[in-house]
């Protein structure tokens, strides 16, 4: 349902398509077939992953192509804020905050994310504590605010509009989440950066040589000038 090539070029209209020299991994592929038994071979082989399957004829398929669409949006930026947090952190915080940040499109809980990944909330929670990260509760409140923020970037849409088209019930739920993971409101926020300062708290936060999490709210953390709130700032 997409063409890969455009991944590997400028142009995807110009030239012949090279299907052999095409980046598979940057574009949303979704699986719109019923495979055989040879066929699926041939998929596995290409080393070939879709972003969604859906039943040719089904009536769900709309709401999974939308998931499938949300989770791609200007993905190279979270591959790249993922690899800056490889860089410092264990390989298991990577995976785990790779599964957050796939799951940051809707409403996610620590349920829903420990069986992502197999395990018992409490075997999550145990692993979190022993790689010194934060809770699984705010790594997916870190994951959220930042699909909002760069989502809201990316589309010039306010944050809260972009919110609410991920599933928080309204407005002023999103702006209660920034505040209690940041000590401050969603514009004063954006003054310090936007997503780019979520970024960077999130590879400070999960940088395993940092020591244990802390209560404090992520922007006051580890050596982060103070974020105050001001009335004044929209948000």
């Amino acid at each position: 349902m997409v063409d890969p090539y455009f991944g590997a070029t400028s142009n995807p209209f110009s030239g012949k398509r090279d299907y052999a020299r095409a980046d598979w991994s940057s574009v949303p592929l979704i699986c719109y077939a019923q495979f055989g038994t040879h066929q699926q071979r041939e998929v596995e082989q290409a080393g070939i992953d879709f972003a969604a399957r859906v039943r040719p004829g089904g009536s769900e398929n709309l709401p999974v192509i939308d998931t499938a669409i949300l989770r791609s949006i200007d993905a190279q930026r979270p591959a790249r804020l993922l690899k800056r947090i490889d860089a410092s952190a264990h390989k298991n915080t990577t995976t785990l905050f790779a599964r957050a940040l796939d799951q940051a499109i809707k409403p996610c809980s620590v349920v829903s994310l420990a069986a992502s990944l197999h395990l018992t909330v409490r075997t999550l929670q145990r692993r979190s504590t022993a790689l010194a990260i934060p809770s699984p509760k705010s790594l997916i409140s870190l994951a959220r605010v930042f699909t909002v923020e760069r989502l809201s970037e990316w589309s010039r849409q306010p944050a809260g509009a972009v919110a609410v088209t991920l599933g928080f019930s309204d407005r002023s739920n999103y702006r209660r989440l920034v505040r209690r993971v940041f000590g401050a409101p969603p514009g004063r926020i954006r003054q310090q950066g936007g997503a780019k300062y979520i970024e960077d708290v999130i590879v400070r936060e999960l940088d395993n040589s940092c020591g244990s999490t802390k209560s404090e709210p992520f922007g006051w953390a580890r050596g982060w000038k103070a974020v105050r709130e001001a009335a004044a700032v929209p948000s």
